[in-house]
């Protein structure tokens, strides 16, 4: 595999853009919530941000000491979130405008082997994470700390994970194994 993300005209079916930067194998790829930006995640330990339209890279973030397994943008896209892979175990927010890190979430509490996935809150301000540990952890991205775990789950369930507020209970936490959503129920408030 190349470390190449290529954009596709939807209505022609032809490649517009063929966005190149990371040395290794693409791991996943998201998509700004609000423009025409594509971030990805390197199994050279590497993040990067290209502008879709031009093909111009935007921001290499650098400080994984695995893979970046998983990330996205924030739903208000002013923070770009990745996950450490095998060896690393660690989430990190980014400054997309400057590809500073401004936060990490790891040790004590967190994960204790590679995150495989990730889904952020609407409001952009808590994490829910997936690991190799087979525990799924929430945690709050602005201020580092672990706010619930739940252990014990399949593997397969870590490798995908969402999260979804519900003003009916608060919020829900789904994991999706099989095409099967389980729905957690949370008692505390997460800020």
């Amino acid at each position: 595999m190349s470390g190449r993300v290529s954009i596709w005209e939807s209505t022609s079916g032809r490649c517009t853009h063929t966005l190149e930067g990371p040395g290794e194998a693409i791991e996943w790829v998201s998509w700004h919530p609000r423009g025409d930006v594509v971030l990805a995640g390197s199994e050279d330990f590497t993040a990067w941000m290209w502008h879709a339209q031009s093909g111009d890279m935007m921001q290499v973030f650098y400080g994984h000491t695995g893979a970046v397994r998983c990330g996205q943008f924030t739903p208000d896209g002013k923070a770009v979130v990745t996950g450490g892979g095998e060896g690393d175990a660690t989430l990190k927010v980014w400054d997309p405008k400057s590809g500073s890190c401004t936060g990490t979430v790891q040790g004590h509490g967190f994960h204790e082997a590679g995150l495989t996935s990730l889904d952020i809150s609407a409001d952009s301000t808590v994490a829910i994470t997936g690991s190799e540990d087979m525990t799924a952890k929430i945690s709050n991205i602005h201020t580092g700390k672990v706010l619930g775990t739940f252990v014990g789950m399949p593997s397969q369930m870590t490798r995908s994970i969402g999260f979804k507020i519900s003003m009916a209970v608060k919020s829900a936490v789904v994991c999706v194994h099989s095409n099967v959503h389980y729905y957690v129920p949370l008692t505390q408030r997460y800020d």
